[in-house]
């Protein structure tokens, strides 16, 4: 932003020394925090560096006096009945004399996305936080900010919802995630207990394979994800969450493209990795025919393994699960995230019910582009540890090539798919139930820590 067109008037003045509490002679983002916290603003850190960015021209990080003044100067462009905020007698002024349609429908939808106290006008913390939704080539005059608002008017609230509910430091993108992942554990684990009897019995279905384990059956092994899948599902989101802001720079305020999701959740899925490699062998062992009655429990399970064939024996099939990992993590985030965008840039806030259709979704999407290589993967853990293997590495690929290959020639292309029934069921309530424990958290979160 530029430097005012003309020095700041009194009560422009005045206004600036309520904000400058400590008498500074600049207003810090602590400053802006206190005043919003007084009109009981829901308001987040990202969005208040979004904010004090948005107006600090002289890179300080701080705002002063004169850059104050231009955005209150900025706004009186607008304010043509000089009230010192933008009601709707102004906005319909400024949309006539661009030619623009001055209907009231309209003028409502517009202020609805700035009116934060429900007064049906715009402040002048009202009119910086929307400004932070703007591209800066569109903050130059009163009648540009105008423009774009009535243009883009569910693109912009689409970017300050960002700014508000999606945005969390590190602590905050794990509990976010832990939550998430206890939640999508809890509910998922019946499903994929089914998956896994499928992809090593040619001949189990869904309903044989639920009748004959029994309610607690299809929750054996729960104790291995349990104690790990909420850590994984939390170290997944923070991995996610520093990729985003990696990408994102200073720029918080600007979704990322498809491309971009897709990275941060092939970086995202990597990392993982390195976590999700032992629970999965370990998962899959006890889920597997007669895992259950050989060892108990999860963790007498990993005993075994551990001291029968060492800590190593632990991450056999590392290299399956890596192939698995990021492309299913580029599939859950860049479908939920893109999904979530285009909602709302067309239809505004997402309630539960579309937090939970399109967490569904991602679910499906997440396991439809990984579900060839999570049966490779079982194959290749699956393997007895004390006869010689059958798929032997080619080059890094730890047996993945030729155990693939193996079960196409003996068992033909579905054999990749068996058991992808029940998965896909089961991803569509677990990631609905995540992703909506997990929108709420978020919103917790943002509004508490500050």
């Amino acid at each position: 932003m530029n430097k005012p067109i003309r020095p700041p008037s009194a009560l422009t003045k005045l206004e600036f020394d309520t904000l400058d509490a400590d008498s500074t002679g600049q207003v810090s983002l602590q400053n802006l925090a206190d005043a919003l916290q007084a009109k009981n603003w829901p308001v987040t850190e990202t969005e208040l560096k979004a904010m004090v960015d948005l107006a600090d021209v002289e890179g300080t990080g701080n705002v002063s006096l004169a850059e104050y003044a231009r955005l209150r100067q900025l706004m009186e462009q607008v304010d043509h009945t000089h009230t010192r905020r933008i009601n709707r007698t102004d906005i319909g002024i400024e949309l006539r004399r661009l030619g623009l349609d001055a209907n009231d429908a309209k003028i409502s939808d517009m202020i609805q996305v700035a009116d934060e106290d429900g007064d049906d006008k715009v402040g002048i913390f009202e009119f910086w936080r929307l400004l932070v939704a703007f591209p800066s080539e569109r903050i130059g005059s009163g009648a540009a900010v105008v423009r774009h608002w009535y243009n883009n008017t569910h693109l912009v609230a689409a970017k300050l919802a960002t700014l508000r509910q999606h945005q969390l430091d590190t602590a905050g993108d794990l509990v976010a995630g832990t939550a998430c992942g206890a939640a999508a554990c809890l509910v998922g684990h019946p499903f994929d207990t089914v998956k896994i009897r499928m992809q090593m019995d040619p001949k189990a279905g869904i309903m044989q394979s639920a009748r004959h384990l029994g309610l607690g059956g299809l929750y054996r092994g729960l104790g291995s994800p349990m104690a790990t899948q909420p850590l994984i599902t939390a170290i997944c989101f923070m991995s996610y969450g520093q990729a985003k802001a990696f990408m994102q720079g200073r720029d918080l305020s600007t979704p990322l493209s498809i491309p971009q999701l897709c990275l941060c959740g092939a970086f995202s899925g990597l990392v993982n990795t390195v976590v999700v490699a032992p629970m999965e062998l370990v998962k899959c062992t006890m889920q597997a025919p007669g895992g259950d009655k050989m060892y108990g429990s999860s963790f007498r399970c990993a005993h075994s393994i551990v001291s029968q064939h060492g800590v190593r024996a632990l991450f056999r099939g590392s290299v399956p699960t890596i192939l698995r990992e990021v492309p299913s993590y580029v599939g859950y985030f860049a479908s939920y995230e893109g999904l979530k965008q285009l909602y709302k840039e067309r239809y505004g806030e997402m309630g539960p019910a579309a937090v939970c259709g399109i967490g569904g979704i991602a679910g499906v999407v997440t396991w439809t582009v990984s579900y060839p290589q999570d049966v490779i993967k079982s194959h290749i853990q699956l393997q007895d540890p004390n006869k010689p293997l059958r798929y032997k590495a080619i080059l890094f690929d730890g047996g993945f090539w030729r155990c693939g290959n193996y079960l196409v020639q003996q068992e033909g292309w579905r054999s990749l798919w068996r058991g992808y029934t029940p998965c896909a069921l089961r991803s569509v309530p677990a990631n609905a139930a995540g992703f909506f424990v997990y929108e709420q958290v978020v919103s917790m979160w943002s509004s508490t820590n500050v």
